[in-house]
């Protein structure tokens, strides 16, 4: 139950961050997390041996690490920027990043693998990924936040930085395919084949959306990080 409310709360603390003053996530989501920690670990060492460590760990990374990836989105679409005595919304245009990061190279790594691939990625965790299907993966996703940032600027006039939209590229690339893997390992580990049921040939929502997560999560560190360098991150990415 605890874990129930703590997964609930995460997002309405991450909206209500952005429209209560004086309410700062970082330090609120820190004391949550650490104790939802002590919670497990007490739950564990009270059920004489039905709780192990390994159901500890399961829990709480499945908890926070998923939660928190949703969460992201949310924080990066409410992402506000200073311009003049004003405040823009510039996160509207940062958000969809994590989509189109994820399933872009999640699908062109899909169709590479099937086209070019020879090299296993990881056999142990994902036999039918590639280096090959990985790579275009990585190159395709490029290709997608450039056409992306170009039509922010013919259609939405913003002004783009097309170089720092295609390391960010990079970056979204690879650690959509780490999230996709990791769960990937998970899944092998306990030997299910899908975390639900609810899309029958596509599994759970939790497999459409297990590179968003990864990539929102980074997009959401970037802006929290440049911000409190005092560096504007839209400026060095739109």
């Amino acid at each position: 139950i605890p874990v129930l409310i703590s997964a609930t709360a995460m997002p309405i603390v991450t909206r209500l961050s952005v429209t209560v003053e004086g309410l700062y996530l970082i330090p609120v989501a820190f004391g949550t997390t650490l104790l939802l920690l002590l919670y497990l670990f007490g739950v564990a060492v009270l059920s004489n041996g039905r709780f192990t460590v390994d159901n500890v760990a399961t829990t709480f990374m499945t908890t926070v690490y998923i939660t928190a990836g949703y969460c992201s989105v949310i924080f990066v679409r409410d992402a506000t920027v200073v311009v003049g005595e004003s405040s823009e919304n510039i996160g509207k245009y940062i958000f969809l990043l994590a989509f189109i990061g994820a399933w872009i190279t999640d699908t062109f790594a899909y169709f590479g693998g099937r086209l070019l691939g020879k090299h296993k990625l990881c056999p142990d965790i994902s036999p039918k990924k590639t280096i090959e299907g990985s790579i275009s993966g990585i190159i395709f996703c490029v290709i997608s936040f450039l056409v992306y940032g170009l039509i922010l600027d013919k259609g939405f006039s913003q002004q783009v930085n097309y170089f720092a939209l295609a390391a960010l590229a990079v970056v979204a690339s690879v650690v959509s395919q780490i999230g996709d893997l990791a769960l990937s390992m998970m899944k092998r580990r306990y030997g299910i084949k899908d975390f639900g049921k609810i899309m029958p040939g596509h599994g759970g929502l939790l497999d459409r959306f297990d590179s968003v997560i990864p990539v929102a999560t980074v997009l959401a560190v970037f802006c929290e990080l440049f911000e409190a360098l005092g560096i504007n991150i839209v400026s060095k990415i739109l």
